[in-house]
């Protein structure tokens, strides 16, 4: 009876057993660091073990499936920075994991999660390399890599690859298709995307087809300016409310394109309402003068904070473009390319 106990539990503990082997990459992290491996989602540390001739191997148990990080120290020009570097994200799971670290996107194997997690990645490269190769549009390719995200996160709603899916595209789906895959998963699950749920809440009720929803700010005399009176205005068609930062270096990367669309559509009825996420006034203030901007400009952080967590702003740039005849939302998230395009035809 003692030896079928025994048997047993070894049984069970073999199942649920996992190995995790990962190289460090050259010049990242020296032999005799530590390397620490955590939940991601519950962000709980797991088991930790030093560096030898550049790798590391991590072995334990699993009670189910998860999404896993390994951490470590980072060296820049042989200096320790005081930050961990997070190496590729894999579902820790039982076997043996290879898990392919500090790669732009993650490719473990070695497991049937990984394998398959794997297998999804190569697709996301391959809609890269048609960017490069010229043979999709990045707007194109933008919306295939979503509608991709959103069938595999669907497909996979039953296991982790959907749970570290979702963290990687949280706000840039459509928040109708975000609260549908959020909804699918158990209840236990849907705590880890307790802000997103309500960020996503908030952006369904600003999305397109919806009316934008009034605000108010301080324009740098102190005198309260609203998004009504801009939209409302006479010889305004078309409103972009766009949120930025000077800090943000893909909002600054488009500031050129934006300057050069506002003075195509500008007399023709496009006006700008640009709320900057900063808050250090002066930094904002040197950003606009830099860049020349003409528009509409806004730095109210308090208010601001407020009003971007109106419309659900995850992330910047982020903008939504309002008809001004009707006070509708008829573009959200639109690149420079996008916007020129819609306004082309509508203008």
């Amino acid at each position: 009876m003692a030896l079928a106990v025994v048997l047993s539990l070894f049984s069970c503990s073999k199942g649920n057993h996992y190995v995790v082997n990962g190289e460090v990459k050259e010049g990242i992290c020296p032999d005799g660091e530590w390397a620490y491996l955590w939940n991601e989602l519950e962000h709980k540390f797991l088991d930790s073990v030093q560096i030898t001739n550049g790798a590391f191997r991590f072995e334990g148990e699993v009670a189910e499936p998860c999404v896993a990080v390994v951490k470590h120290p980072f060296y820049f020009n042989g200096e320790k920075r005081n930050v961990s570097a997070a190496a590729s994200q894999f579902i820790l799971e039982a076997g043996e994991i290879n898990a392919k670290m500090f790669e732009d996107i993650p490719q473990p194997t070695g497991t049937p999660l990984n394998d398959k997690l794997t297998e999804i990645f190569k697709n996301v490269i391959s809609i890269y390399s048609a960017i490069e190769e010229g043979e999709l549009s990045e707007d194109a390719a933008a919306e295939q890599l979503m509608t991709f995200f959103y069938e595999q996160s669907k497909e996979n709603i039953d296991n982790p690859i959907a749970l570290l899916l979702l963290t990687m595209v949280t706000g840039e789906l459509h928040p109708e298709q975000e609260l549908e895959l959020y909804m699918m998963l158990p209840e236990d699950k849907q705590a880890y995307f307790a802000e997103p749920i309500e960020a996503a809440k908030k952006a369904l009720a600003v999305s397109t087809g919806n009316s934008y929803i009034d605000f108010s700010v301080k324009n740098e005399q102190g005198e309260d300016v609203s998004l009504k009176s801009v939209v409302e205005k006479e010889g305004n068609k078309y409103v972009l409310l766009d949120f930025w930062a000077s800090w943000c270096q893909p909002c600054l990367h488009q500031m050129p394109q934006l300057k050069a669309l506002y003075a195509k559509y500008h007399s023709k009825g496009l006006e700008v309402f640009a709320l900057s996420i900063d808050e250090n006034v002066g930094s904002w203030q040197a950003a606009v003068e830099k860049i020349g901007m003409k528009w509409q400009n806004f730095c109210d952080p308090q208010a601001v904070k407020e009003i971007a967590d109106k419309y659900g702003v995850q992330f910047i740039p982020s903008n939504f473009l309002i008809d001004a005849a009707t006070g509708k939302i008829i573009g959200r998230n639109l690149s420079v390319e996008a916007l020129d395009e819609k306004l082309n035809e509508l203008l």
